[in-house]
């Protein structure tokens, strides 16, 4: 059953035929908890309207409080957004408000998804990472190559802050795709985890986070060009960039896994991503992954031309899936291994990547200037994490081995053996 992608607006108003007419005063009177409807996601093939609180409101006329504070068109001056809030528009029935008018039904849902994910993040340790409210910036302005980026959202670490570009599809907007606004809140905790510490320990030259990120502009367009001829430690640079960037983006569409339980939450907005993007695992791409030399590979190949970091922007989502993917498996492995519910292996997963992206950055701070980060460090980071824990399932070790053997000749390759009843070792 699907309700809403292309008609949300229609939905919007036939609720307001059934709502009828409400005092300008109620709007303005409203705070603390207050029951809005906001189109959301209930499975993985169903949107529909739903009713949800907002806690913590402090202006329903601006969906401001505690949780997002919206800016609209915004433009930026040094590391903050600046503009105009946008007004919201509602009519309230009985005790619910709903929403007038899209730019209000997008205030109130991104709200919503705010507090769920500040939440989330409270529960998996990652709680004091980002500050509230998040800056949030509706139909923002993006030019790339001098036309302006429509149907996209992205993080900017330099104004920590969450933007949507205009929508003009059919398909569900952007800004109500629960996955999609999950994925871009983690953009936040990366950028805070990993991307500082890289950037001030100059293992990578850019600030850029995110492959849809890398060529936008606010209001200056921001260069991505390197020298044509450059040194080892640039060269490392560029390496570091172009995975970490993968790394991120993968890690990012598994958060929008875990907030929704769905494998292809691209699907409702962006449905020509969906077979590049979904995180169902097929048994034949088992253990595959862009290795170490695959990524060199293709910063030697980059590094010859004019723009080496835009031909390189392809590639994030090539080493990030595998990552994503090996991580929605592993979840289950796990689930099933040591008798946890969905949610619960979702949280101790959830959990442990936020342990691993603090160990990555102390990982960073000890790089040498013409070292580079390991392509395989996550798979080998999570089976380690298992086995200190003695907890490392027969199913889960041959799953993990798969990637830890990836591209190995038969010399070198690993296999599990069990060392007594409580644990696995990997031998050669």
């Amino acid at each position: 059953m699907i309700e809403l992608p292309s008609r949300l607006i229609i939905l919007l108003l036939l609720c307001l035929v059934f709502a009828g007419c409400s005092k300008t005063s109620d709007v303005d009177e409203a705070h603390g908890t207050v029951s809005v409807q906001i189109p959301a996601q209930e499975n993985a093939d169903t949107y529909r309207m739903v009713t949800v609180d907002l806690i913590e409101i402090s202006n329903l006329k601006e969906v401001a409080g505690k949780f997002a504070r919206f800016f609209y068109s915004p433009g930026a001056a040094d590391t903050q957004l600046v503009g105009g809030a946008p007004r919201a528009k509602f009519v309230k029935s009985g005790s619910v408000f709903i929403p007038t008018d899209f730019v209000s039904a997008q205030m109130a849902t991104i709200y919503f998804h705010m507090q769920s994910l500040a939440a989330f993040d409270q529960k998996i340790g990652a709680g004091s990472v980002n500050s509230w409210p998040r800056s949030v910036g509706l139909e923002t302005l993006m030019i790339e190559n001098g036309v302006q980026r429509k149907n996209n959202a992205f993080y900017d670490g330099i104004t920590d802050a969450m933007m949507f570009a205009p929508f003009t599809a059919t398909d569900l907007p952007i800004s109500v795709n629960a996955g999609i606004i999950a994925h871009e809140h983690f953009h936040s905790l990366f950028f805070k985890l990993v991307i500082k510490t890289a950037i001030t320990n100059n293992k990578i030259k850019t600030g850029i986070i995110s492959a849809h990120e890398a060529n936008f502009e606010l209001e200056t367009k921001r260069k991505m060009t390197v020298p044509l001829i450059i040194t080892e430690k640039e060269k490392a640079q560029l390496f570091n960039e172009v995975y970490l960037r993968g790394l991120n983006e993968g890690l990012a569409d598994f958060w929008g896994w875990i907030y929704t339980d769905d494998p292809n939450f691209m699907k409702w907005s962006l449905p020509d991503y969906i077979k590049a993007r979904t995180l169902s695992l097929a048994a034949s791409d088992t253990g595959e992954y862009r290795t170490q030399a695959t990524i060199e590979s293709s910063v030697n190949r980059a590094i010859l031309k004019d723009e080496p970091r835009l031909e390189l922007i392809d590639d994030a989502y090539a080493i990030g899936t595998p990552h994503a993917r090996f991580l929605k498996q592993w979840t289950a492995l796990r689930m099933e291994n040591e008798k946890m519910t969905l949610l619960e292996a979702k949280n101790s997963v959830a959990t442990d990547i936020i342990a691993y992206l603090e160990s990555l950055s102390l990982k960073i701070k000890s790089l040498k200037d013409e070292e580079t980060l390991n392509a395989a460090d996550l798979f080998e980071s999570f089976i380690e994490k298992q086995i200190e824990r003695k907890n490392l399932s027969t199913a889960a070790c041959d799953f993990a081995i798969d990637y830890l053997n990836y591209e190995k000749n038969s010399d070198t390759r690993i296999k599990c053996e069990i060392k007594d009843s409580h644990s696995i070792v990997i031998k050669p």
